[in-house]
């Protein structure tokens, strides 16, 4: 379920990145990002599987490797040394569905700074795209002096063998991709459009996604009477597939509300966090809409520790004050933005509008 969240925020974040900053922009920023999430992503394959040297055979590990483990299938990963270089074809992927330029910055770029980061006299070169319709993603390292064909690349020297990577290894490269990439598109968005145009235009991304999920939800579990107690446990079992810590202080038939004192994503900026608010939300929203979901504090917020809560409409935020309230209503936002100039009273009406359509105002 985790996985899937996280994929699909990966994908349509960045199609809305894109949409609005524009392609040109919006890639050149994301290098940058991509850069420095693909020397630690880098340095955590390496670290884990052991790759020395700056040879083919290191070269083409780290990507590929990278590739098993998003895969649930890590038979689609295949590879070949050539005389004419090192060839990966990708049978299946989780991203198989995104858009062209969503592969550029997650693939191409990354094959890229392998290269730069362990051996730049080689370059990667990409033939086919799974997006683009081939059977499969193929790619070959090479030298960038040496005039290769890249259709055929010359005689098989040695099969690739992807050495097999313990569960809990295979996890944790799978999540940093997924959350880095997601925290790279955020901040990216943040850099070109500020935070409250980014807030602006991903919360209703994320509250989408969760209103789907909940559908999904419910229609794989028809049960007849769910409990802001059963959701609120679903919501924890969720914080504890993330790694969160914590514990829940408060269950009743009004309310199910938990403290967290240690999560990954404390250390990401405040609008990851109101993107997963919003996300729980539009799941809470879709499986009765009486209940609701927010946060009270928020420790990339200052406070020292998070605090969440499901809860029937009308009912008090534990740990969050009035104006805490005021501060994360998108319509005061809005409002701002109209008082500071950077939006007509046209743009705002309609903005508000499509907030409330969603139920996020």
């Amino acid at each position: 379920m985790l996985e899937k969240v996280l994929t699909e925020l990966n994908i349509r974040t960045f199609d809305e990145y894109i949409k609005t900053v524009g392609i040109s922009d919006g890639l050149a920023i994301m290098r940058l990002y991509k850069k420095r999430n693909g020397y630690i992503l880098l340095s955590l394959i390496k670290n884990k599987v052991g790759i020395k040297g700056t040879g083919l055979d290191a070269i083409v590990m780290p990507m590929a490797l990278g590739q098993v483990a998003l895969n649930t299938n890590p038979q689609a990963v295949e590879g070949i040394i050539t005389e004419g270089g090192a060839v990966v074809k990708v049978h299946d992927c989780i991203f198989k569905g995104a858009s062209p330029e969503f592969c550029v910055t997650i693939s191409h770029y990354t094959a890229d700074l392998v290269c730069e980061a362990i051996n730049p006299d080689y370059e990667c070169i990409w033939t086919h795209h799974l997006n683009k319709g081939d059977p499969f993603c193929r790619y070959i390292y090479k030298k960038k002096r040496d005039h290769v064909d890249l259709a055929n690349p010359g005689r098989t020297i040695t099969v690739l063998n992807f050495p097999p990577m313990p569960e809990a290894d295979v996890k944790d490269i799978r999540n940093f991709v997924l959350t880095h990439f997601w925290d790279a598109t955020t901040e990216a968005f943040m850099d070109l459009r500020g935070s409250q145009e980014t807030l602006e235009h991903l919360v209703p991304v994320a509250y989408k996604i969760g209103q789907e999920m909940g559908e999904a939800f419910k229609k794989a579990d028809p049960a007849p009477s769910i409990t802001i107690a059963m959701v609120g446990g679903m919501f924890d079992m969720l914080g504890q597939m993330m790694h969160q810590l914590g514990t829940t202080q408060h269950v009743s038939n009004n309310e199910f509300y938990k403290e967290v004192t240690d999560c990954p994503f404390q250390t990401f900026p405040n609008e990851m966090c109101r993107q997963i608010e919003a996300l729980i939300q539009g799941i809470t929203h879709s499986i009765n809409p009486d209940y609701e979901f927010s946060y009270g504090e928020m420790m990339n917020a200052g406070a020292r520790n998070c605090s969440w809560s499901i809860r029937k409409k009308g009912e008090p935020v534990k740990g969050k004050s009035k104006d805490m309230i005021a501060a994360d209503d998108p319509t005061k936002i809005l409002a701002m933005r109209f008082a500071n100039g950077e939006i007509t009273e046209e743009e705002l009406e309609n903005k508000i509008a499509h907030m409330r359509k969603l139920g996020l105002a």
